[in-house]
């Protein structure tokens, strides 16, 4: 980020809570890494286990609504040889009353 070599107060967002969002931002590039280097022969699908009206099909969040909410999605990942390996998870959506 730019405050690493400038002390600018950029990216604003992710400097807050002891730059708590900086680091999970990294963790998330270093996943997205690993899947396109480590793992470039596996295919990835998510679907949503039903519907959410502040996350758009290919899991966004759109907007927030008053209360907390539980999405839930299941992941499949298939490998080379066509073995299929499907996984379900689940993450919860703030609400605005809690901001």
């Amino acid at each position: 980020g730019h405050h690493f070599y400038s002390a600018k107060d950029c990216p604003q967002p992710f400097l807050a809570n002891g730059l708590d969002l900086w680091w999970d931002f990294i963790d998330a590039v270093e996943a997205e890494y690993d899947m396109l280097t480590k793992y470039s022969d596996y295919t990835y699908t998510m679907k949503l286990d039903g519907t959410y009206s502040n996350v758009t099909t290919n899991g966004r969040i759109q907007d927030t609504n008053n209360e907390y909410q539980l999405v839930t999605y299941t992941v499949t990942v298939k490998d080379k040889s066509g073995k299929t390996e499907n996984v379900t998870l689940s993450c919860i959506v703030p609400g605005d009353y809690n901001k």
